[in-house]
Formats: structure tokens, sequence, C-alpha cells
């Protein structure tokens, strides 16, 4: 029996059908080519995921837009309403006290006189920080919701 090394390897036949493709990777020396690797598999959310293209001065714009929220420090229109309420609620308190209604002692006129007139100070100007706020924060996300594009509709 001789031994005879054969020049040629052939493979056995694959059995398998199809096999998912792992990683999808491009060559990185164009800039309009997009590398994307998905696992073996996906996450079912995942699965009907698309791409969409969004400019960079779309992106900038928006930021602007809602970098300027984060220049609100305190809430100084609701703190007015807080003390404008306390000191209407004091007044009415009064009412139920042994406070004499004559206008002759100290507690009757601070009580039925002065906080009445700071409590309607603080009220005015609640509402007019409240409508003349530099910074309203609807028309801000109503302008970057304008802004980014909207996914339902670019199918």
């Amino acid at each position: 029996m001789t031994w005879e090394a054969k020049s040629e390897f052939v493979p056995p036949n694959s059995q398998a059908i199809s096999i998912p493709i792992a990683d999808t990777i491009a060559p990185a020396n164009n800039h309009n080519i997009r590398h994307a690797a998905y696992p073996v598999k996906q996450p079912q959310e995942e699965a009907n995921e698309f791409l969409i293209e969004v400019r960079a001065t779309r992106i900038n714009s928006c930021r602007e837009k809602l970098l300027r929220l984060q220049i609100i420090k305190f809430p100084w229109a609701e703190l007015l309403l807080a003390l404008s309420t306390l000191v209407f609620g004091t007044s009415l308190g009064a009412l139920t006290s042994s406070i004499s209604y004559t206008g002759d002692s100290v507690l009757w006129f601070f009580y039925f006189l002065f906080l009445p007139i700071l409590g309607s100070v603080m009220i005015t100007a609640y509402f007019f920080l409240r409508v003349f706020n530099p910074v309203d924060v609807a028309k801000l996300a109503q302008d970057a919701l304008e802004d980014l594009p909207d996914p339902t509709k670019s199918i």
C-alpha cells in the first residue's frame, strides 16, 4: 500500500443555509461611508430602527435654544406668588382675631392696610414676571421641535 499526497484540498460541503452578519465594516478613508456594527442578535426595539440625517447646524441651533433654559437660576415669580398668598392669608387670618377695627392701633395699620397693599404689589409683580418673561419655555421647546426632523414623517 502506498501513500500518495493529493495536490488539491477540497473542503466538505457546508450544511448552513445562511449565517447572520455580525459586523459590517466599510473602509474609513471616505467620510461619506458609514460604519455600523450590530450584535449577532438584535434587541426587538432596535429591529425597526432607521437612520435620519440631521445637519450639524440644526443640532447646534437646537442646542443653543435649549441651553438658554439653563440660564434660569431661581424662580422669582413663584417666590412672589408664595409670599403674596402668605401676606393675604395673614390679613384674612387677622379678620378672625381680636384686633380692633377702629384704625387707631398699630396692629390694625399693619394687618389691614400695609399687608394687603404689600400683597397686591407682590401679585402684580408676579403677573408681570410671568407675562414678560424673557425666556418662554414653551416657545423654546416648540422652536427646537420645529428644527429637528420628525421620525414619523421621515418614513
